[in-house]
């Protein structure tokens, strides 16, 4: 049974590669969104469904196939290594979905180990900025991590820092009533996953499922509101600050809402 399950993350790192990496995320949104509502209206959750919430779909294995599939496709075609919202079809090139292909597996292996370890984290997370930086550091050897100056932060406002906690402030309230309704941690983290392809036609669309994936790991362990949003707040600035780190002109991308996830739930297991 593992060997099929190696195969099928080979060959969801290849849909992967076809479909670009914010469109199979928006897809996993909507898997995980069905696989939660069919029990509520009396429905048995189908096996091919749960086969691709949990290895087909997950974010750990196709969107990160997506992204080194990207990174290494920028290197011989007119695409950037961060335009991981593209489909990588225009290449036709056997190399470049291979490249997919072995991503996906290397995304399962490396969740199959964390899992075994049982690290206070969230671990599909964690997998996916190790692939990303790995993908950097092997195939954009180039670009490497530097930090911004104080020139970079002059921007950096109060009134900006007053709309950010206004904005998570208000995703954290919304994020705790879907919690609170289905007593499950990622619903909202699926709802926003969805969300997403509203960037399709509007790139300056906000990203939230950072905010609501922390805000449902915070009110299932504590059940403390105030405490949810002040992580929530937490959360969007850290995700600010690590995406100007980590892909302000750095050529490929490294996913700045799975490192706030993992971050987050680190702090949130080692210390709730």
């Amino acid at each position: 049974m593992e060997l099929i399950y190696m195969i099928l993350a080979f060959l969801s790192g290849i849909l992967g590669t076809f479909l670009g990496g914010v469109r199979s995320f928006v897809i996993y949104g909507i898997i995980g969104l069905i696989c939660f509502l069919l029990p509520i209206v009396g429905f048995q959750v189908p096996i091919v469904l749960e086969i691709s919430l949990n290895i087909i779909f997950i974010p750990c294995i196709i969107f990160n196939a997506a992204v080194l599939a990207t990174a290494y496709a920028s290197k011989k075609y007119d695409i950037e290594a961060i335009e991981v919202n593209r489909s990588l079809y225009f290449t036709k090139d056997r190399v470049v979905f291979l490249c997919g292909g072995i991503a996906g597996t290397c995304g399962y292996l490396l969740l199959k180990f964390f899992d075994s370890l049982t690290l206070p984290c969230d671990h599909c997370s964690l997998v996916i900025v190790i692939i990303g930086v790995m993908g950097r550091l092997c195939i954009f050897r180039e670009k490497g991590f530097e930090l911004p100056s104080l020139l970079d932060l002059q921007d950096f406002k109060l009134s900006f820092a007053i709309y950010q906690i206004f904005f998570a402030v208000l995703i954290s309230f919304v994020s705790i009533f879907f919690v609170q309704l289905t007593n499950t941690i990622t619903i909202g983290f699926y709802i926003s996953a969805i969300s997403i392809f509203i960037t399709f036609y509007n790139p300056q669309f906000p990203i939230i499922h950072h905010i609501c994936l922390v805000v449902g790991y915070t009110m299932m362990l504590t059940n403390n509101i105030m405490l949810a949003i002040f992580l929530g707040i937490l959360s969007q600035f850290f995700y600010i600050g690590c995406h100007h780190i980590l892909n302000a002109d750095k050529g490929t991308y490294i996913d700045a809402p799975a490192l706030t996830i993992g971050v987050m739930t680190f702090i949130i297991f080692m210390i709730l």
